[in-house]
């Protein structure tokens, strides 16, 4: 884990963090201007006066309080009430979270659902159907997910917890570890008086969203990316480098990329930055973390496998997997549907049988020749307008495309009868989502808007330059391959941190860090 003790950007390699950094931050704004003019996201159009207003609101709040916390002795203050508003903001938000996750309760399906059911046909001791072993074998990645889950069940079995009351769970702790670390890193940072602000912004965004009520990979991803990226703020700033941190950051991320696998653009930007401050004791020490990392998930998969049955072996006895190229295809693919809620580069099952029907073989040279043809027949102009679009469609998003998957949209509330009429405004079907989700849109579109400004004008130095070329591969990611709005959450930690980095500047004098601890 790297930051601003691993050693000054100089000369060229400044020049060139400064730049992406800055190209990076006019990719926000124009997301953020594109998203306030025309509000939608994939699935429902957003209430426009609802957005612009909320958005306006949310701006002004949010320049009012980085004024506040600005202003002299903002960091001064007693560390044991720090501590405490750090430990009740994040056990607040996490009972919160936990309580909208059971009002936002749906019967949920796609892939939350078939590795669910998977994971408690498992945990009672039970075959998987055939159909449940083809999906695995197409996605094996996803062996780990089904492997946590049915642990989870398990466990939870132990206690008479409902087997979705069981992975829900860990799902809502999840928020908990996003709050808590993001308030610790806002301490180490030297700017104790920033916690609860964050906090509240890592709650309306994250742990009030309905995606905490759909056991899935982005909530756990997006814990394992606010650990590492403590960790980063732990081992870079004026408190010095930490061998136990460092070694937790290296798990949490191996852990990330396990579950998902384009988190590695984080790791990709540590290295990056490090190998620009050429101190070679920090490549060194990066270089057994990366192994820590790489062995996390190989335990996992170990793990997974023994766990579950399904190791590579008996899947490669169903069918072969889907290559990378599988998720090329479907990304560069543009539907050029005329429509106001139209997805660009998204999931299509005519996609997923005709790569199934191919010959595996030679099936990621076809689907190679496929992206090609697709990306080949648009032209120049027609490209840009295309991954313009699509950039603009994943980031402008502040719902992170919350029950758009299948028709989890249309489905009614889990709750009893009496109780369904509160979760109104919590579930896609309710009658005030839209304006629900309009008022978190509007936020959202702050929180970029303003992080793209005072990221446009803030210096370069490693830490923030790593968070912002995270940001920046992620983008790339989701230009190329398959993907959706949802994707953006796991990295959601991040760019509140480029927020609070850039926003309120660097803290890292040795007596601000420590008053911060």
């Amino acid at each position: 884990m790297t930051g601003q003790g691993s050693g000054r950007l100089t000369g060229a390699d400044r020049g060139m963090a400064l730049l992406l950094q800055r190209a990076f931050a006019v990719g926000l704004l124009v997301a953020a201007v594109v998203a306030l003019v025309t509000p939608l996201n994939g699935w429902l159009v957003f209430p426009p006066v609802v957005v612009r207003v909320a958005a306006g609101v949310s701006l002004l709040v949010l320049v009012l309080l980085g004024r506040s916390l600005l202003r002299p002795g903002a960091g001064v203050g007693g560390g044991e009430a720090r501590s405490g508003a750090l430990w009740a903001g994040a056990a607040a938000g996490t009972l919160l979270a936990g309580a909208h996750a059971a009002l936002a309760l749906i019967p949920f399906g796609w892939d939350a659902r078939r590795i669910f059911s998977s994971a408690a046909t498992l945990a009672a001791g039970e075959p998987l159907p055939a159909e449940a072993l083809t999906y695995y074998a197409r996605y094996p990645h996803n062996v780990r997910l089904l492997w946590l889950e049915q642990v989870a069940v398990e466990a939870g079995s132990v206690v008479s917890l409902p087997a979705l009351g069981a992975v829900l769970l860990p799902h809502v702790l999840c928020v908990g570890v996003v709050l808590w670390s993001l308030g610790r890193a806002a301490q180490l940072l030297g700017h104790p008086r920033a916690v609860l602000p964050v906090q509240a912004l890592v709650l309306v965004l994250v742990g009030l969203s309905p995606n905490v009520a759909v056991p899935y990979t982005d909530l756990p991803a997006a814990a394992a990316v606010s650990v590492a990226a403590l960790a980063m703020v732990r081992c870079g700033g004026a408190a010095g480098w930490s061998w136990p941190w460092a070694l937790t950051g290296a798990v949490s991320l191996g852990l990330g990329v396990a579950l998902k696998p384009y988190i590695v653009v984080l790791a990709i930007a540590l290295v990056l930055v490090v190998l620009w401050s050429r101190q070679w004791r920090r490549v060194v020490a990066v270089a057994l973390l990366g192994a820590v990392s790489w062995g996390t998930v190989a335990l996992l998969d170990g793990a997974s496998a023994r766990g579950t049955g399904l190791d590579a072996q008996r899947l490669a006895q169903v069918e072969a997997p889907f290559p990378p190229e599988h998720f090329l295809a479907m990304g560069t693919w543009d539907s050029a549907e005329d429509s106001p809620v139209r997805r660009w580069g998204a999931y299509r099952q005519d996609q997923v049988e005709a790569t199934a029907a191919m010959d595996p073989a030679t099936r990621a040279a076809d689907l190679r020749a496929q992206a090609w043809d697709q990306v080949g027949g648009r032209g120049l102009v027609g490209n840009l307008r295309f991954f313009g679009a699509k950039a603009l469609w994943v980031w402008g998003d502040g719902t992170f495309w919350a029950h758009g998957e299948g028709a989890d949209s249309r489905q009614a509330s889990s709750l009893p009868g009496s109780l369904s009429g509160v979760t109104a405004a919590s579930r896609g079907a309710g009658e005030l989502y839209d304006e629900r989700a309009g008022v978190v849109q509007g936020l959202w579109v702050a929180v970029v808007l303003l992080t793209g400004a005072v990221l446009l004008r803030a210096r370069a130095e490693p830490l923030l330059t790593t968070w912002a070329l995270a940001l920046g591969g992620l983008t790339a990611y989701l230009l190329i391959f398959e993907a959706r709005p949802r994707y953006v959450l796991a990295l959601v930690p991040v760019l509140l941190l480029v927020l609070l980095r850039a926003g309120l500047g660097s803290a890292d004098h040795p007596t601000a860090t420590r008053e911060a601890r």
